[in-house]
């Protein structure tokens, strides 16, 4: 017996999307470390919500 027969098969309609990240409308900066400052708080943002606390940690311990 094939599993795959079990399996519900779901139209491209019915399937849910994923939530896009989409740039948030914040003011630009003149100053060329605030606007590092502000991409790297993203960045860790960005990492927080992709990795598991364990593969977080890791990442912080053999960041460069």
């Amino acid at each position: 017996m094939k599993l795959r027969s079990l399996l519900q098969h779901l139209h491209a309609e019915q399937v849910p999307l994923l939530p896009t990240i989409e740039p948030t409308d914040a003011p630009v900066a003149r100053d060329p470390a605030a606007s590092h400052t502000a991409q790297k708080i993203a960045q860790e943002e960005m990492l927080e919500r992709l990795l598991t606390p364990l593969e977080l940690d890791q990442v912080r311990h053999h960041r460069v």
